[in-house]
């Protein structure tokens, strides 16, 4: 069979390692799929018995077929090495010693298209190594037909049936999930550590219940085989993974973590030998990280019974099994409990100090708040607040200005409000937040605007943009009745379509047109050469691009020659505001050093701008890339597009472009009226 590359060509990729009993088995389930637009990665990960053997005999009789032969690296190395070489739209992940139904790629490959998901998965059939079903009769199936979000997606992958949602190989995978993302080397339970990575970056997820994938349980798989050290990574791969959801203030799904974790730690201190130094060291670790993760959650709402458990698996985890004296269990958590509580005290103390200081030594007329700002990583969101301190620090302003992270807004509510006197003015950071897109966001928005509805609060540069859906309907109702309650309310919008959409909707709150905040920033200096394109594309709900329309990019930048590389203005690690200012100028030094700066992100937009890059947009699901690029339209180097065709025909002539500048003086100009809204003591 001939493989053709195209839009829908699916990469299976294959890890080998001492499986010749039951590899012809598994490459022979793929090799007759029903769909045939495929290549098959065969990666030998130094197998020593006779799979190389049989690896290069499959790839003379189908040319869909590549091998790699490579060093023994484990699982996660070898799926790494296959995504490298993949040149498919889409991926698979089969393990060697499994199979396949006939139809399964054609199946999945439908779905994926018709329900214009990020993701599909389906049913495990179980099977022993006669290839003989193990049936579990009594317990329906974990993965039932339609579609899932994102949300329940992470509720199931810490549920009783999490293995389905888990596991790397009942999937087909769009390429962009695996861009910046990697199996985690030299790691047991890999899957553990990738799965809430990869639904992150998902929004609708596809369901199939038919079992299309044969898994098969051997008697020998380390999952049957002795408890020893390395299987602890579980524990690791729970940890990291709740750390991620309370980052992601998803704090209800990082309790359901902790069950899993309790019943690990209590396996791993009844089966290891604490005499042995390497196990003993590990193990505490470990369990001191299972007590930072406690401690984030304690507060958080769940069954008592859990409580319980999981308080007595922090004193000691030998205690899980719940046969010591209740008396004694019970002493114990009061303790742990007060010292949970004193520490929630002392901490409140300190935030208090702190903003009082600030407040009694203000070196300027007027005090204002900057409330929840980012620590997440993206850094459009940092260079707002970083050019929101910038544009109230002007001199012609009198602001001294103290900014609340978004973690010690959530924390210290209650101390804020009494802090901060009706005479401060409110500060709410600009973006994309006003609306349906961000629920999150706009409902802290409004709960800041309610709280401190008597004080002059200005929402900086905003996009608002509102579904066509009774929820959309309901929440814009809602948002009617908090703006209108606040007097000394002005929203900034910074596209033309936000403005007049809220000019139409809100005529009693007062509303300003003017850029986005970012484009005060000026006078940023890089001289670096410039050489390569960087292609800074959205992964989340807002991109309208599809994994097609990327390969199409690419195959267009190699014609010409022109090396690229994908970056981000998200990065994964949380940003504090102490490291803003650094995290900012690498990432604008960064597009300072390239030629042509390819994107559907707005702050990707911008920051070309900001750095003199030619930068060629395209717009995502708001709008607001087009609507934003009305006050860039003076800048010969920057250019939206209306589709990724008309993108691809003009990067020839963008990437020849040199010597540009910024010309900020006519765009600051623009931020006139925010700058009335500040000076004026009240509304007109």
């Amino acid at each position: 069979m001939n493989m053709t590359i195209g839009h829908d060509l699916i990469s299976v990729i294959i890890p080998i390692y001492k499986v010749e009993k039951y590899l012809d088995k598994c490459i022979s389930s793929i090799v007759n799929q029903t769909y045939n637009n495929i290549e098959i990665i065969l990666v030998d990960d130094g197998s020593p018995d006779k799979c190389p053997e049989i690896c290069r005999k499959w790839a003379n009789q189908d040319t869909r077929i590549r091998v790699i032969h490579k060093e023994n690296g484990g699982l996660s190395d070898a799926r790494n090495h296959g995504i490298e070489l993949a040149k498919g739209a889409y991926l698979m992940f089969i393990d060697s010693d499994d199979t396949i139904a006939v139809n399964m790629v054609q199946l999945m490959h439908e779905r994926i298209i018709q329900d214009h998901s990020d993701l599909v998965l389906c049913n495990i059939l179980y099977v022993d190594e006669q290839d003989c079903a193990i049936f579990k009769e009594d317990k329906p199936l974990p993965i039932r037909d339609g579609i899932i979000s994102k949300d329940e997606a992470f509720d199931h992958l810490s549920g009783n049936k999490s293995h389905h949602y888990v596991v790397a190989c009942n999937k087909l995978y769009p390429r962009k999930i695996f861009f910046d993302l990697k199996f985690k080397v030299g790691k047991l339970h890999e899957d553990e550590f990738i799965g809430h990575l990869v639904y992150d970056q998902c929004e609708k997820i596809s369901c199939i219940s038919r079992p299309l994938y044969r898994y098969t349980q051997r008697a020998n798989s380390i999952t049957n085989s002795d408890y020893t050290l390395p299987r602890t990574d579980a524990i690791e791969a729970f940890i990291s993974r709740a750390l991620f959801y309370i980052k992601k203030d998803r704090k209800h799904q990082a309790v359901l973590c902790l069950d899993h974790m309790r019943g690990f730690l209590f396996l791993a201190y009844t089966s290891l030998d604490l005499s042995d130094k390497e196990n003993k060291e590990r193990l505490h670790s470990l369990l001191r990280d299972y007590r930072k993760v406690y401690c984030s959650l304690f507060f958080q709402k769940q069954p008592i019974k859990d409580k319980i458990l999981n308080t007595v698996a922090y004193i000691n985890p030998y205690m899980i099994n719940l046969r010591h004296p209740y008396k004694q269990i019970i002493s114990l958590m009061k303790n742990v409990i007060k010292k949970i509580i004193q520490l929630d005290k002392i901490r409140k103390f300190r935030f208090k100090s702190r903003i009082k200081k600030l407040i009694k030594n203000k070196t300027k007329k007027n005090i204002a708040f900057i409330l929840a700002t980012p620590e997440h990583g993206n850094l459009g969101d940092h260079a707002i607040v970083q050019a929101e301190k910038a544009f109230l620090a002007n001199k012609d302003k009198d602001y001294c200005v103290i900014e609340i992270s978004d973690s010690e807004y959530t924390r210290y509510k209650d101390i804020l409000i009494k802090l901060i006197s009706i005479k401060d003015t409110i500060i709410i950071d600009g973006g994309g937040n006003l609306g349906t897109l961000w629920a999150r966001e706009d409902n802290k928005i409004s709960e800041i605007i309610h709280d401190y509805r008597k004080n002059k609060i200005i929402i900086f540069p905003q996009t608002c943009f509102y579904d066509q859906t009774d929820e959309a309907n309901d929440r814009l109702s809602k948002n009617k009745h908090i703006y209108e309650s606040a007097k000394q309310l002005t929203i900034s919008l910074r596209d033309e379509q936000s403005y007049t959409f809220f000019k139409e909707q809100f005529p009693k709150t007062r509303c300003v047109y003017t850029p986005d905040i970012v484009l005060y920033i000026s006078n940023l200096s890089y001289t670096k050469q410039r050489e390569g394109c960087l292609l800074c594309m959205r992964t989340d709900h807002e991109s309208i691009l599809s994994s097609n329309d990327k390969l199409e990019l690419e195959v267009k930048l190699n014609s010409i020659n022109l090396k690229y590389n994908y970056t981000d203005t998200v990065i994964k690690s949380n940003i504090s505001a102490i490291q803003r200012d650094q995290a900012l100028d690498k990432k604008w030094n960064e597009f300072a050093s390239a030629k042509l700066i390819i994107t559907d992100r707005l702050h990707a937009m911008i920051f070309a701008a900001i750095t003199a890059t030619p930068c060629l947009a395209l717009d995502n699901r708001s709008k607001k890339v087009s609507g934003v690029y009305h006050w860039l339209r003076h800048l010969p180097y920057i250019k939206t597009c209306q589709s990724h065709r008309e993108l691809i025909e003009l990067i020839a002539d963008f990437v020849e472009m040199e010597n540009n500048q910024y010309d900020a003086v006519a765009t600051l100009k623009d931020f006139e009226p925010l700058s009335q809204v500040l000076s004026n003591d009240t509304h007109q």
